[in-house]
C-alpha cells in the first residue's frame, strides 16, 4: 500500500523520511521553500537513501544548469511545472512507481534463481525475466549476457526448475 506524507517544514519531513526510509518510494519538492531550499533538501534525502525516487515542482522555469551545477551527480527523476492537472500528476507519480512496484517484483523473482549473485545482477540489469529466459537458448543468453556457455547453462537450468 502506497502512503502520502506531507510536511511544510523541510527540516521534520527530512527527519520523519529518516525514520521511515523503507516507506519511501518517492519524494517531491519545491524548488522554493523557506528555511531551506530544494536542492538542499533534496541532496540531504539522496544521502540517506539514494535509490529514492525524486520529482521537482515549481511555477517558476527550470533551470536545468543551475540544477546540474548545484546537484551535478544526483538524478532528479520529474520536472513538474506548476500549475498541472490532477490528472497529469496522478499519471507522472504512477509511471514511476508502477515501474518500482514492478522492478520489486522482478528482483524478488530473480533473487531466489540458484544461480551465484553475480549473474542475477547481469539478469536484472539487462531485464532479461524469467518467462523470457525460458525461451532462450544458452547461446543468446551468453551473448547478450556476455558470459560463458558453462554459466548461461547455469542459469538455463535454475528457471527450468
Amino acid at each position: 500500500m502506497n502512503r502520502v506524507f506531507g510536511f511544510t517544514d523541510p527540516f521534520l519531513a527530512i527527519e520523519h523520511f529518516q525514520i521511515n526510509l523503507k516507506q519511501y518510494a518517492l519524494v517531491i519538492s519545491d524548488l522554493r521553500m523557506p528555511v531551506m531550499n530544494g536542492y538542499e533538501f533534496i541532496k540531504k534525502i539522496k544521502e540517506l537513501k539514494s535509490q529514492v525516487k525524486v520529482f521537482f515542482m515549481t511555477a517558476f522555469e527550470i533551470d536545468d544548469i543551475q540544477i546540474r551545477r548545484v546537484l551535478p551527480s544526483i538524478k532528479i527523476d520529474e520536472f513538474i511545472k506548476k500549475p498541472i492537472s490532477a490528472d497529469s500528476f496522478t499519471a507522472t507519480v504512477k509511471k514511476h512507481i508502477k515501474n518500482d512496484t514492478e522492478n520489486e517484483l522482478y528482483k524478488d523473482i530473480i533473487g531466489k534463481l540458484d544461480i551465484p549473485a553475480g549473474l542475477k545482477d547481469l539478469l536484472v540489469s539487462h531485464n532479461l525475466t524469467v518467462e523470457k529466459l525460458q525461451t532462450m537458448k544458452c547461446s543468446d543468453i551468453a551473448d547478450i549476457l556476455g558470459i560463458d556457455q558453462d554459466a548461461a547453462r547455469l542459469i538455463v537450468a535454475s528457471v527450468r526448475k
